[in-house]
């Protein structure tokens, strides 16, 4: 453009040019704007509100609520925000309607507490208002239970802090669908490992409401380890002793016993273990580089009882561990599912596609369908023995079985599989 010629013209003309421009630019088609995409066949993601969608009829009603709480990387990763800008600017200190899975046996809809997961512990009074008031959006959604995922049981005192009303959904911990789940995921690594249960050393890290379940669930459905190490904090001695007198007296558990204790970390004993499960809320507290080769881990750690990236650089660089998450399921098909993410947070937030995600699901948020839609047993307390009996055996008669080895977004290949089989499954460890 020569500006010099700009310069020479009259500032009515220059007016003009500029109307001109803009009428122009008007005109020029503006860009497209997605409300929703589907990113997979069984995946779509919206950008409005799923509340808003539902009360205008383009979402239909659910059968059950599962109840979650925001992450922590979100913080993590906009740290020119703090906490309040997010629950209370953004979610303006409500819960928010976060995604909806369809399966085959109803719906499930997502509630978030306007709360981080480092939050959870803070305040048990404000927890227990925000439950009841997703109890409440449950109720408006058609939703027949609630149940409590993550930190939440915990933090209410396993759903006994949530005032029971008839006017509204009942909440449930879930804890015998996590349970189940990690007895399946139990099983799928052993299977995987080409390694026979009664053959291991079984060490239990963390013995509170869901070890404690787990174990006796295990003991109950599956053969007998050759030997337990049951790990815990000093303050849990009387509880553990207790619990070592059933696994003995009603389990009938007849190989070797101990209890372990640890002010930091977990005691050495726990590293003889060719087998581990962790029901921890303690982060990172089993030394990776202390396992044994050959070592199994199915961790239902939150956080996880290992260090994920460590575990994994091991796995990739060593091949002589095995590990996966010991709470997600695998429906028997894929199932639709709908999430809403605001278009501020769409890189953040990013959906997980990874193969087999579209049947992954963890137990803590199925179980409120299974309640509503299937009558298993509901869990407020601890769990007791026949409602986990109910729920695994429920789940395996409707086909569903432990996830696929994961750890969060990392999924083990075959080939990290057939590199570990070649050298510790039962078949490579036994003497020629």
């Amino acid at each position: 453009m020569n500006t010099d010629r700009l310069a020479d013209l009259s500032p009515e003309k220059k007016a003009l040019l500029l109307q001109q421009l803009t009428a122009l630019k008007r005109g020029a088609p503006a860009p497209a704007i997605v409300l929703r995409e589907t990113v997979t066949p069984h995946l779509s993601v919206d950008r409005r509100p799923l509340l808003s969608l539902f009360a205008a009829g383009d979402i239909p009603p659910v059968d059950a609520v599962a109840v979650g709480c925001l992450s922590d990387r979100l913080l993590r990763q906009n740290p020119q925000y703090d906490t309040s800008h997010f629950t209370h600017a953004l979610c303006h200190d409500l819960p928010i309607f976060a995604n909806v899975r369809t399966l085959e046996a109803g719906r499930i809809a997502s509630v978030i507490l306007p709360r981080f997961y480092s939050q959870i512990y803070l305040d048990k009074s404000d927890i227990v208002r925000l439950v009841r008031q997703c109890q409440s959006l449950a109720k408006v959604l058609g939703a027949r239970y609630v149940s409590l995922t993550g930190l939440i049981p915990s933090a209410t005192d396993y759903g006994l802090a949530i005032p029971e009303d008839d006017t509204l959904p009942p909440v449930t911990t879930g804890h015998a669908t996590t349970t189940s789940a990690v007895v399946l995921s139990v099983r799928r690594l052993l299977a995987t490992a080409g390694r026979r249960l009664e053959n291991e050393t079984l060490s239990f890290i963390g013995l509170g409401s869901i070890g404690s379940s787990t174990l006796r669930l295990l003991l109950s459905v599956l053969p007998h380890p050759r030997r337990l190490i049951l790990c815990d904090v000093y303050q849990k001695r009387e509880y553990v002793e207790q619990l070592m007198r059933e696994v003995r007296d009603e389990l009938r558990f007849e190989g070797e016993l101990s209890f372990h204790h640890e002010s930091r970390g977990v005691a050495p004993q726990a590293y003889e273990a060719s087998l581990i499960v962790g029901a921890t809320n303690a982060p990172d507290v089993v030394d990776v580089s202390r396992l044994r080769p050959g070592t199994l881990i199915v961790d239902d750690s939150d956080p996880h009882c290992f260090n994920p990236e460590q575990a994994i650089a091991r796995l990739e660089t060593q091949g002589d561990i095995l590990f996966s998450e010991g709470g997600a399921l695998a429906a028997p098909k894929p199932f639709d599912h709908l999430a809403y993410i605001p278009t501020e947070f769409a890189k953040q937030l990013a959906v997980d596609t990874a193969p087999g995600t579209d049947r992954r699901i963890t137990g803590c948020v199925l179980s409120s369908l299974l309640s509503a839609a299937c009558d298993y047993p509901s869990t407020r307390g601890e769990v007791r023995l026949e409602d986990s009996l109910a729920h695994y055996h429920g789940l395996r008669d409707a086909r569903f079985d432990a996830a696929p080895l994961h750890c969060g977004a990392y999924t083990l290949t075959q080939k990290h599989v057939d590199t570990f089989v070649s050298k510790y499954s039962a078949d490579a460890l036994r003497p020629a």
